[in-house]
C-alpha cells in the first residue's frame, strides 16, 4: 500500500477515537501528513504560476507579432484584482451591491463621490440625464409596524434605495414578512446614484477581466431592480399599501 494512503488511514481512524494514540497516529506520523498536503499545495500553485507566466508571454509574442491578444487578461486573475481607476472602482462597489444586496457598498461609492469632485459631477450628470426634468415618484419598501395607509413616515437619516415603480418593489418583499410600501414625488436632481444608468460601464469592466467573474447576472440585474440612491434628506413619504 503507498505510504501516504496508509498515513491517512491512520491519521483518520486516529480522529476517530477520544485518544489518536491508541489508533496508532503519532505527532510524527500526523507532521508528515500535514508536510505532504503543503508541498502538495505548493506545487499547484507552481504549476498554475507557470501557466499564467506561459499565458502572459503568449499574448507578448502575439502582439510583438502584429497579432491580437491571444488569452483574455481574466485568465490571470487568482485573488487580487488588477488595478481600477477610480471610476472603475465606483462602478466595483456598485456591482458588488448588486451581488450581496449590501449597503456598505452603496455607501462607499458615495463616499468616492464626495472625496473626489470631478466623480460626484459625472455621476450626477449621468443619473440626471437619464430623466426629463418633470418630478418623479419614488417607493420603498418597509417593514411594517403600526403605520396606516396614508400616513406620513419619517425615514431614518441616510442614504436611502428606492424604486421607480410600485412593481419593482416586489422584487424586495421577501425581506419583510409584514411590510408597508410607501411614495414620494422628487425633481431628479435629488437624485445621487441611478443604478441602472451605468449598466453600460459595469460590462465593460466585467469583460476586462480586471474583477471576478459574478455568480449572477449583474447587468440583467440592475435593468430589473431600476433602483436609485437618494440622499439622507429625503426623510418623509406616504404609506400607499400595507401587506
Amino acid at each position: 500500500m503507498d505510504i501516504t494512503k496508509k498515513l491517512a488511514e491512520l491519521f483518520n481512524e486516529g480522529l476517530s477515537g477520544k485518544n489518536s494514540k491508541s489508533f496508532g497516529v503519532t505527532d510524527e506520523n500526523r507532521e508528515l501528513l500535514f508536510k505532504e498536503k503543503d508541498a502538495k499545495r505548493k506545487r499547484e500553485e507552481r504549476a498554475k504560476a507557470k501557466r499564467i507566466e506561459a499565458m502572459k508571454k503568449g499574448n507578448t509574442n502575439s502582439v510583438k507579432n502584429g497579432g491580437p491578444i491571444i488569452n483574455h487578461p481574466r485568465n490571470f486573475l487568482v485573488k487580487s484584482p488588477l488595478k481600477l481607476t477610480l471610476i472603475e472602482t465606483f462602478i466595483k462597489e456598485l456591482i458588488e451591491y448588486l451581488n450581496t444586496d449590501k449597503k456598505r457598498h452603496i455607501r462607499e461609492a458615495v463616499s468616492l463621490m464626495n472625496e473626489y469632485p470631478n466623480l460626484k459631477k459625472y455621476v450626477l450628470e449621468k443619473s440626471h440625464n437619464s430623466f426629463p426634468k418633470n418630478p418623479l415618484h419614488v417607493y420603498f419598501i418597509t417593514e411594517h409596524l403600526d403605520e396606516e395607509v396614508d400616513q406620513i413616515v419619517e425615514h431614518s437619516d441616510c442614504l436611502k434605495i428606492g424604486h421607480l415603480s410600485e412593481a419593482e418593489c416586489k422584487l424586495h418583499e421577501h425581506k419583510h414578512d409584514s411590510h408597508f410600501i410607501s411614495e414620494v414625488q422628487i425633481s431628479p436632481d435629488k437624485i445621487l446614484i441611478y443604478i441602472p444608468a451605468f449598466t453600460k460601464e459595469m460590462e465593460e469592466l466585467i469583460y476586462s477581466g480586471k474583477i471576478e467573474e459574478s455568480e449572477i447576472n449583474v447587468l440583467r440585474k440592475a435593468r430589473q431592480h431600476n433602483q436609485l440612491v437618494l440622499p439622507p434628506s429625503i426623510n418623509e413619504s406616504r404609506v400607499i399599501r400595507i401587506s
